[in-house]
């Protein structure tokens, strides 16, 4: 993540951002993501009245390409189809992960230059 941040804005702020992860992580709003008994990743998924948004999704870059964020979107997908609602979510436009969201139906919303906004019909 962080070289995508430095390719959107030039910097990473190393101790601010552990502050705040840190500080959501506490508030219970991420999930671990373990593969073969070992933490590869979080997530973190909010549910509002009229959608579902995939706030943050990160997997260790030793273990991405092996189809653990496919697996974890797919959940959400399953989640959010029983629940007819859409899934919305963001991305950094530097990230090629918008490849991944795009692959499994996401359509562009809006974006600008930092950011798309992508969301899955219901």
């Amino acid at each position: 993540m962080r070289s995508y941040v430095e390719a959107t804005w030039g910097s990473w702020r190393e101790t601010e951002t552990r502050d705040t992860l840190s500080k959501a992580a506490a508030e219970g709003r991420y999930r671990l993501i373990h593969s073969r008994g070992e933490v590869v990743g979080a997530v973190s998924v909010e549910r509002h009245e009229t959608h579902i948004q995939l706030e943050q999704l990160y997997v260790e870059p030793e273990h991405q390409r092996r189809g653990i964020g496919t697996s974890i979107v797919r959940d959400i997908l399953a989640q959010a189809e029983s629940a007819r609602l859409p899934v919305r979510l963001r991305v950094l436009a530097a990230n090629p992960a918008q490849k991944l969201y795009a692959r499994l139906g996401f359509v562009v919303t809006s974006h600008t230059p930092e950011r798309l906004f992508m969301e899955h019909p219901a």
